[in-house]
């Protein structure tokens, strides 16, 4: 009533033009510009997006637990539910990063037991923890965490930490079948390889260091693989001069046993190709170069390259745009 008393015009005589003289006045709700729908019923939609520092898994949980402790304080007409939960592609996404990590350790034992002896399997296999526990703890001290991108740096990284120990324990067996006390020749089967070994180590290392130099965002995410890779190669090159060669003297032993894989002949003709190779090693130098250059001339013409491939999210969205005579309810009415 007194919005309808609002005077808009007065004139000499006394007279006045009201506001409910020209126009109905009614108490009403704003006309609704949106509408939102939860299991094709009304609804009022929040949107939680995460802080750059948080998990996506915790935020869920801690959500679904609102969630239910909301749907029992609440009347029983109004419900409190979620959807888009982005937790379920997260897990699903490490699942299958922690299982490829699995099924590439047992490729990796299973390699080192079928290939080399079976002591020097489980001694070279020793080095895999031990390497990840140093790249854990320096990882912890760098302000990392362990998500999917650190995962897949620990996945590459994988085959390359037993490389170190596989030098160092051949050569250290190798003078153990030549009747050297086992002590004796894990002193001196260490000594030999070591420059070798650290110069192989570093040059992997330094692969890695130019993605450091990648800025934006992309940068960002992905400077935790060299950092991975990096700590994971320091602790296998720590471990296979500091703690393998101990083991070594200790377990490695000469036995005459057939092998389970005869590689003499393969072995032969792997000599003889390396003894050419050496003999015409200007050749090989040069087709070695040649290679190389047609395989960069290759992958810049013929090659597609995409940076982040496409990934099924296992969802799919349906936006329908209508005409601008449309009014809310048509739109409405033809969502439905």
């Amino acid at each position: 009533e007194k919005i309808e008393k609002i005077v808009l015009r007065t004139n000499d005589n006394g007279g006045k033009l009201y506001l409910g003289d020209i126009a109905k006045i009614t108490r009403q709700f704003e006309e609704p510009k949106t509408y939102a729908r939860f299991n094709g019923k009304p609804s009022v939609n929040l949107t939680v997006t995460k802080t750059a520092d948080a998990s996506t898994i915790d935020i869920s949980e801690k959500i679904k637990i609102l969630s239910d402790e909301l749907n029992k304080q609440l009347p029983a007409s109004i419900n409190v539910g979620y959807h888009t939960d982005m937790s379920v592609y997260v897990k699903t996404r490490l699942n299958v990063v922690k299982s490829s990590g699995l099924i590439g350790l047992i490729l990796v034992l299973l390699s080192l037991y079928l290939l080399l002896n079976f002591n020097v399997a489980l001694i070279t296999a020793f080095g895999i923890p031990v390497s990840f526990l140093f790249a854990v703890i320096l990882l912890f001290s760098f302000d990392f965490t362990i998500n999917m991108v650190s995962l897949f740096a620990f996945l590459i990284v994988l085959g390359m930490i037993v490389d170190d120990a596989i030098i160092v324990t051949e050569n250290v067996f190798r003078h153990i079948e030549d009747g050297m006390p086992p002590l004796e020749a894990a002193s001196l089967g260490a000594k030999e390889v070591f420059w070798p070994v650290v110069v192989s180590t570093l040059t992997t290392i330094a692969a890695f260091l130019p993605i450091f130099s990648i800025g934006g965002v992309l940068g960002e995410i992905i400077k935790v693989i060299p950092v991975v890779v990096c700590c994971a190669l320091m602790g296998s090159l720590i471990e296979a001069f500091v703690v393998l060669p101990s083991h070594a003297a200790q377990f490695l032993k000469f036995e005459k046993k057939k092998p389970l894989l005869n590689w003499k002949f393969l072995l032969e003709k792997y000599e003889n190709l390396l003894s050419w190779s050496v003999l015409n090693r200007y050749f090989i130098a040069t087709l070695s170069i040649c290679v190389l250059f047609l395989s960069i001339v290759y992958a810049n013409t013929r090659l597609p390259f995409q940076l982040f491939g496409e990934v099924e999210i296992g969802q799919f969205f349906v936006n329908v745009e209508t005409p601008n005579t449309y009014s809310l309810g048509d739109s409405l009415e033809l969502a439905e």
